[in-house]
């Protein structure tokens, strides 16, 4: 059975979306959706088109991004063109796809082909059902104040929404402004207080059980020997029926004290390690963080000394992390550092862009910016090495922001410059969720404030790929 303080939220998720379905009264629901229940939450959600009530298809689309922008929007319109062929191909009721419009851009464009999917849809469906999730650790009211323009349009009014957000007041004052009864608000989220129990209870009965402890073995009670297989063709050593052994008893042989196998030695490892995470992870939820912190660089320790050296590096960044979320900005970059470090010496790519990018990150945090933009340019070099744009073109408007903030406009250009012909060897659907747009479009900002137009031109022409 699966935790209370988890189930609840979903099961009154269930409760609301069921209203939903059956009363086509309501046209659109705001959901405040906990990033813990994410999984589980849209899992639910696509359940309901499958419902005994439901008589429209639903499209499903992320928003991807870091704001507001074209590139999202766009991103957003070809998810929905691959869905319509998709949904067609399987059965659904609906006609075939027209032509990408063309006549906007941006939100626009994303509401052109919404009217596209929703004049497709044949009897006996009913209208088209949108579920439209708002990505987290971004601001929410740029996206809601273009929504609440599609939401109320008189051309879209065929839609009924369901819109999913991170938890926070925006999305309840978003519900308010429509002020009628065609609206629901609901939050799913988890009560930090009743999870912390449970979760603290479960690691103490798996704890009192002994690390890695498996099925009824009590614990302090080793496994019993195991029985060593004859080769082939040997015959089986007997011993004498014991009322015939005369003399001391023999000493022990190995085989009456078997060690644990290897794996089950590396089990216990990583269960160790484990158990080391969740308790630093509840005990971040409960508000202690030097406990989380201990038994997160214990995690890490036990990593390292069991030669599970990338591990090691993943949990130091987690190690990192936390530190950032207790505002200890130092200190993490000096841990991010650590793990950058070791991640080289693994020649792991990868681990070393993360590790750079959070490190300019809290450097940025620390009101250091001249250690960040170092921080950024390792982060660009590793990721191009391991073959991460999100994460270098990330690097790259982190950097060029704080050289803007450093009045160094030089800089930024060369640096955004090399960042655009960095973009234009990365492939689209690689490119969209990135800030290569907005990199484009303030390099031709600051070109033109220099007066060398002819070379924002030539940006802005180029950057229309992206």
């Amino acid at each position: 059975m699966g935790r209370r303080s988890l189930c609840r939220p979903i099961e009154t998720l269930a409760d609301v979306m069921r209203r939903f379905v059956r009363s086509h009264s309501v046209r659109r629901i705001a959901v405040e959706l906990d990033p813990r229940l994410d999984g589980a939450g849209h899992t639910t959600l696509a359940g309901f088109e499958h419902h005994a009530d439901n008589r429209s298809p639903w499209m499903f689309v992320r928003l991807a991004g870091q704001g507001d922008d074209d590139g999202a929007w766009e991103a957003a319109v070809d998810e929905l063109r691959e869905q319509h062929v998709q949904m067609r191909e399987a059965g659904a009721p609906l006609g075939p796809p027209q032509a990408r419009p063309l006549e906007h851009r941006g939100p626009g464009n994303f509401s052109a082909q919404l009217l596209m999917c929703a004049a497709a849809v044949e009897e006996p469906a009913e209208g088209l059902v949108v579920v439209l999730t708002i990505p987290a650790r971004v601001p929410a009211d740029p996206w809601l104040s273009r929504l609440r323009d599609m939401v109320g349009s008189k051309v879209l009014r065929s839609i009924r929404w369901v819109i999913v957000g991170p938890p926070s007041d925006a999305l309840a004052q978003w519900t308010e402004r429509f002020d009628d009864a065609a609206s629901i608000h609901h939050r799913a989220v988890v009560e930090s207080k009743a999870l912390v129990a449970e979760l603290t209870a479960e690691l103490d009965a798996e704890e009192a059980r002994g690390i890695g402890g498996r099925g009824a073995r009590p614990r302090g009670v080793p496994l019993p020997p195991l029985p060593r297989r004859p080769r082939r063709g040997s015959r089986r050593p007997t011993r004498p029926p014991r009322s015939d052994v005369t003399g001391p008893p023999l000493p022990p042989s190995a085989s009456d004290s078997v060690p644990a196998p290897a794996e089950e030695l590396e089990g216990d490892v990583d269960a160790e390690i484990r158990l080391h995470v969740a308790r630093a992870a509840v005990a971040m939820k409960d508000g202690n963080g030097p406990e989380a912190l201990e038994h997160q660089a214990a995690a890490r320790d036990r990593a390292r000394d069991a030669g599970q050296l990338r591990r090691a590096v993943s949990l130091e960044l987690m190690l990192g992390a936390y530190l950032v979320d207790l505002t200890q900005y130092r200190l993490a970059s000096e841990t991010f550092g650590r793990a950058a470090t070791a991640a080289i010496e693994l020649d792991a790519a990868d681990l070393a862009a993360e590790a750079y990018i959070a490190g300019g990150s809290a450097d940025s945090l620390d009101q250091r910016p001249v250690e960040a933009v170092r921080n950024y340019r390792h982060a660009i070099e590793e990721a191009k090495r391991a073959e991460r744009p999100a994460i270098a073109l990330m690097a790259y408007w982190e950097a060029g922001q704080l050289a803007l903030g450093l009045g160094l406009e030089v800089d930024c250009i060369a640096l955004w410059g090399d960042a655009v012909v960095y973009a234009e060897s990365v492939a689209p659907e690689e490119r969209r969720p990135t800030p290569a747009k907005r990199i484009a479009a303030g390099l031709s900002e600051l070109l033109a404030r220099h007066r060398r137009y002819a070379h924002a031109r030539e940006v802005e022409r180029r950057a229309e790929a992206f």
